[in-house]
């Protein structure tokens, strides 16, 4: 990969925060409009309040689990994520539960504790705990991980899931996951690194037909993870990028038709690039295969 150009960090910064409720409702949705309030004193800003035409429903218990395997209460914790996807192609939201053991309480690489994956599906207008179905036996057990994504890495039009590697520096994994979705379930595949990775960010990008990754990592490894549509999947780690960085988002960003990348935040501790934002292309050698 080849650092393309430089894109001046913005002196304005937006915080965005998330409170994410999962509840279980067994009716419709429906719509209702909400109320929206009068114009503040502040020109420009408008704020909303609470209305009885909004429809909402009481949260409701759908089951619980323990994402730590071997864990005893009290003495580890985890650091959980939720995602969604359409997995089924129903147009109905599933909901994944994945993350990794923290370092709070002396984890070390002697007694750390895997992570378990979780899926959440509907099911006669309820949601419930499908974990059994889409997964046989353990394969939903991985070391750790901090961010997930979705796609058609196969060609078969379904989203799969790539799981990427983290385990908050106690322990190293040289192995990401992709699950492919065959429909109804997954079959997991085990892609080996190149290098150690501890996934500080990924993304996806379309090439060859199919969708491929990128996985950042805070040192110079980041990993293009190629897709397949025999399910060959490949790694191949770039390590011209001194320290890559925090977040990448894939785009053509150059209006040419071309797949390009940002990276921002490179994790430098010293140097004029600390928190940079910088553009990169990239190539693949049709002789090594290398990027």
């Amino acid at each position: 990969m080849k650092k393309q150009t430089v894109l001046r960090r913005s002196a304005i910064a937006i915080a965005v925060s998330t409170v994410f409720l999962l509840s279980a409702c067994g009716g419709g949705g429906g719509g209702g409009g909400g109320y929206t309030a009068p114009d503040s004193p502040s020109p420009g800003i408008r704020g909303t309040a609470p209305s009885s035409a909004v429809p909402f429903a009481t949260p409701t218990d759908v089951g619980t689990i323990n994402p730590l395997v071997g864990a005893v209460a009290g003495t580890v914790y985890a650091m959980t994520q939720n995602y969604t996807a359409d997995l089924t192609g129903s147009g109905a939201q599933n909901v994944i539960v994945a993350g990794a053991e923290s370092s709070g309480v002396a984890v070390n690489s002697s007694n750390w504790k895997n992570n378990a994956i979780q899926v959440f599906g509907w099911s006669g207008g309820q949601l419930v705990n499908q974990t059994s179905q889409w997964f046989s036996g353990t394969d939903n057990v991985i070391t750790g991980t901090n961010n997930i994504q979705f796609g058609n890495f196969n060609g078969s039009g379904r989203k799969s899931m790539y799981v990427g590697p983290f385990t908050d520096g106690n322990t190293i994994n040289s192995q990401a996951e992709i699950f492919v979705n065959t429909g109804s379930s997954f079959t997991r595949y085990n892609i080996n690194l190149p290098y150690n990775l501890s996934s500080s960010g990924s993304t996806t990008f379309q090439y060859n037909g199919v969708d491929n990754i990128v996985a950042l990592d805070y040192g110079p490894n980041t990993t293009f993870i190629f897709g397949s549509n025999t399910n060959n999947f490949r790694a191949v780690s770039v390590n011209n990028m001194n320290n890559a960085g925090s977040a990448i988002a894939a785009g053509d960003f150059l209006g040419n038709g071309t797949t390009t990348f940002v990276i921002t935040d490179d994790n430098n501790s010293s140097g004029a690039n600390k928190y940079s934002t910088r553009l990169y292309n990239w190539n693949l050698d049709p002789a090594t295969g290398a990027v």
